[in-house]
């Protein structure tokens, strides 16, 4: 059985400043002003995960087709790479569980009162170590991750 299409919902959209927890994620000075969009995203109009995509200021002068996007592609990346002179590189990702803020819990349905969150941060880098973007995701707990990385590209987790 195929898998049903997502919908995607966007929450919010424009410049904000990086404060705080932003700031230290994007490791960028705080007031740096930076592109923040956020989504909802459901199957089966049933909500299964917030996503944000901030991207650095220059990245958006640079590729403002960045603005519009709900996730970014391969060919968007190497876009970016070849308008910021370095090709798309590294990528880390960091994967915790956690109790959902009030706000989650009511954009993602979640009433059960032990509630938890799968909250994934994702940053791509170019080559030149300048942060293409950072995306975080919160998911529900009750959804499985999957992802496919092809064998060349695995490497031991720490």
């Amino acid at each position: 059985m195929p898998d049903s299409p997502e919908s995607v919902v966007l929450l919010e959209a424009g410049s904000v400043i990086a404060e705080g927890g932003l700031a230290r994620t994007l490791d960028v000075p705080p007031g740096t002003p930076v592109h923040k969009r956020r989504y909802l995203l459901s199957r089966d109009n049933a909500p299964y995960a917030l996503r944000a995509l901030v991207y650095p200021a220059p990245v958006l002068a640079s590729v403002p087709e960045v603005a519009v996007t709900a996730s970014l592609t391969e060919e968007l990346c190497r876009l970016v790479g070849e308008r910021l002179g370095s090709p798309p590189s590294d990528e880390t990702t960091e994967t915790t569980a956690r109790r959902p803020t009030g706000l989650e819990r009511h954009l993602l349905g979640l009433h059960a009162t032990e509630a938890v969150v799968t909250h994934r941060v994702r940053k791509l880098f170019l080559a030149d170590g300048r942060l293409l973007l950072t995306e975080a995701t919160i998911i529900s707990g009750d959804r499985a991750l999957r992802r496919t990385v092809p064998a060349s590209q695995v490497e031991d987790e720490e």
